[in-house]
């Protein structure tokens, strides 16, 4: 049975009113050259007739066929507009089914990018399969994740609570400048919303505008971590949302609260940092694990310490403070 090879490419490419060109095999590649059929193309702004300018060629890399990696080279049409008043004097003509606008990969290329780094695969590996450049991979990821994220409005239908924290994204430059990243989840579902690159007002609190207005107006509490970026962005977007600090964070400001007061009385009796063998220093431990207060040992050999190095009691009430929002946090689980 005798099959055309000319329609084996066109089946190959299933793209009505496009033109296969040519195919041709450079080395371990192979090329498909395409353009697009104009019929009567009209300018996007005043819709009048147009004339060709230029037929640029812009090289595209495609899924791979029987092991093949291939390539498409699609030649464009680069149009002028006759009309002399209108404004757009050149443009050139795009089809999203073929690529998308700054995507060096295909338009079913870059989708099934999308899926298999869904899945679990490495950009790295998914580069070496297309023979293409990691960073032609890592843009067409973040080009369609990004319009899926958007198109993907159910993630915050069913959600009544959303919560910020911050996450120190990466250290550049010699100096290891920090980079601070802003986590947005959903707190009823325990699933990951979004991240903004960026733990500034402005930005965070266009993020949380920008969201429907259903969406916001389900939300009955804003869960944070005693930062006041992130208080100021629900107190301005959500004014009616009830603002809640997580049990991890108040817990960790107690912690170092009490370890503030232990060093400013030591440095208050003894003029100087805490030293070994000094009560106040071997209580240090004593006076944030968790087992003290449920060991009679640990808690005897703690009071005997405060006893010795804390006269006033200023510290022993600090840890009393930290021992009770520790219990309402364990009542509250």
């Amino acid at each position: 049975m005798h099959v055309d090879p000319n329609e084996i490419v066109t089946h190959l490419v299933g793209l009505k009113d496009v033109r296969i060109l040519y195919y041709a095999r450079r080395g371990p590649v192979g090329e498909i050259a395409i353009e697009q059929v104009l019929t009567d193309p009209r300018c996007p702004r005043c819709d009048g007739p147009t004339r060709v300018k230029d037929r640029p060629v812009v090289a595209y890399c495609d899924l791979p066929f029987g092991g093949v990696p291939m390539t498409i080279l699609w030649k464009k049409h680069r149009l002028v507009c006759t009309n002399h008043e209108c404004p757009v004097k050149s443009f050139t003509r795009g089809d999203h089914r073929i690529a998308a606008v700054g995507c060096r990969l295909t338009t079913r290329a870059a989708k099934w990018v999308v899926r298999e780094i869904g899945s679990g695969q490495h950009i790295s590996h998914l580069a070496h399969t297309l023979n293409t450049s990691w960073d032609s991979v890592n843009t067409a990821m973040r080009r369609y994740g990004e319009a899926l994220m958007r198109a993907d409005t159910k993630r915050l239908k069913e959600t009544t609570a959303i919560g910020l924290d911050e996450t120190l994204f990466s250290r550049e430059g010699p100096f290891k400048h920090k980079h601070w990243s802003t986590t947005v989840c959903d707190v009823v579902n325990n699933q990951l919303i979004d991240a903004i690159p960026t733990r500034d007002f402005p930005e965070v609190a266009r993020w949380l505008h920008d969201q429907p207005e259903h969406v916001k107006g389900r939300l009955q509490y804003g869960c944070l971590d005693m930062s006041r970026t992130y208080n100021a962005v629900f107190r301005v977007v959500t004014p009616s949302a009830t603002r809640v600090i997580d049990r991890f964070h108040v817990m960790r400001h107690a912690l170092l609260a009490l370890d503030e007061c232990r060093r400013r009385v030591q440095q208050v009796q003894l003029g100087h940092r805490g030293r070994s063998g000094e009560p106040l220093y071997k209580a240090r431990k004593l006076l944030v694990i968790k087992a003290t207060a449920s060991d009679p040992q640990l808690q005897a050999r703690l009071e005997g310490l405060l006893a010795l190095g804390d006269p006033e009691g200023e510290v022993a009430l600090a840890y009393g403070v930290k021992e009770a929002i520790a219990l309402l946090r364990d009542r509250r689980r």
